[in-house]
């Protein structure tokens, strides 16, 4: 008769082969899957730049951001614009060492609103300072009134040099 194949004498005498349940390939799988996508995540951050974190400010002190909201002025003397010569008001501000200017000022008497007869001088315009608490508990915030006339004749305009009609400070400690 034939001869036995060599796998199933084995398989006669009880060694038979251990097969892992369906739960243990699953897992398995998953643990692959798992450091797979760990690898792919590594990768993935070694090209992000980061952002370094470092003191505020040269001398290591606390930066913020300071804006002043500037809507409108009463300008006592100034007339309205003419046809040949306007006075434009603006405004200047410093804090600390930084010093920033608002655009020139439109006319508005009719313009509506809050104070519309009172401050015809409309701004809309806001100035931002970087500031530090020594800008804070020092002087604070000064603030300049500059006029500046403008003559026209014809085609051509004369920008003459602005003049400081008005100053003042506001108090940031309050």
């Amino acid at each position: 008769s034939r001869a036995p194949s060599p796998g199933a004498g084995r398989a006669r005498r009880g060694g038979h082969r251990r097969r892992l349940s369906w739960q243990t390939r699953c897992g398995m799988l998953q643990v692959a899957a798992a450091f797979g996508g760990g690898l792919y995540i590594k990768q993935a951050l070694d090209g992000v730049q980061l952002p370094q974190l470092k003191k505020a400010g040269a001398d290591g002190s606390a930066a913020f951001t300071l804006s002043v909201r500037v809507l409108a002025a009463s300008v006592p003397g100034l007339a309205a614009p003419g046809l040949l010569s306007h006075q434009r008001p603006y405004l200047e501000g410093s804090l600390g060492s930084s010093k920033k200017e608002t655009e020139f000022a439109d006319f508005s008497p009719n313009a509506g609103g809050p104070y519309a007869e009172e401050c015809p001088w409309r701004f809309g315009d806001t100035l931002t300072f970087k500031a530090r608490i020594e800008d804070v508990v020092g002087p604070g915030l000064k603030l300049s009134l500059r006029v500046r006339k403008d003559i026209v004749l014809g085609p051509v305009q004369f920008e003459m040099k602005a003049a400081q009609v008005g100053e003042g400070a506001l108090d940031l400690r309050q």
